[in-house]
């Protein structure tokens, strides 16, 4: 592998449905609001289809490291609620990969990132900054399962999903990030 590559999995447990999961993650305009620690502005481009196939997104993200990412997401495939592939462009090129998968009263949640830097910063310092960017992408994965577990939890004490006090949210699955 380069030094401009990267290829990082995550897992996750979340504690709650695989459904609801799929329904907080799926309203994108809010993620900068419970997942504020990685994401500083989400934009639909493109609509997709009724699970978000096809969407295109274009997203600013930050970690702890003090740099901003600018890039687009196209959805590619989308199995509701189980799969989602995706490509990006910009500051990152290339893919990720979501499986989730009910496992008792936990939604198992696995993610495959496999990218290559495309921003000049990132490829004149990833010979000796490699390491820590990889950290600042781990740190910013352990936020959002934090994040997301502490909005699966608020919605099931309040009974609201995205702010609403009726049904769950039934629109696409537009996206699932980490």
């Amino acid at each position: 592998m380069g030094l401009h590559e990267y290829h990082l999995s995550s897992t996750w447990r979340i504690k709650g449905g695989i459904q609801e999961v799929c329904q907080i993650l799926g309203n994108t305009s809010r993620w900068t609001q419970w997942w504020s620690t990685a994401f500083s502005e989400v934009t639909e481009l493109q609509a997709g289809d009724r699970y978000g196939q096809g969407s295109v997104f274009k997203i600013i993200s930050h970690g702890f490291l003090p740099y901003r990412l600018h890039w687009e997401v196209q959805m590619r495939e989308v199995d509701y609620p189980g799969r989602v592939y995706f490509t990006v462009s910009g500051d990152f090129a290339g893919r990720g990969l979501w499986n989730l998968q009910q496992e008792g009263d936990e939604v198992l949640m696995v993610f495959d990132w496999k990218v290559r830097t495309e921003k000049a910063l990132l490829k004149r310092l990833g010979f000796l900054l490699k390491p820590l960017f990889t950290l600042n992408h781990r740190w910013a994965m352990r936020k959002g399962r934090q994040s997301l577990q502490g909005e699966v939890d608020r919605c099931s004490q309040t009974g609201t999903v995205l702010g609403r006090s009726n049904d769950l949210y039934t629109g696409p699955l537009q996206l699932v990030f980490a």
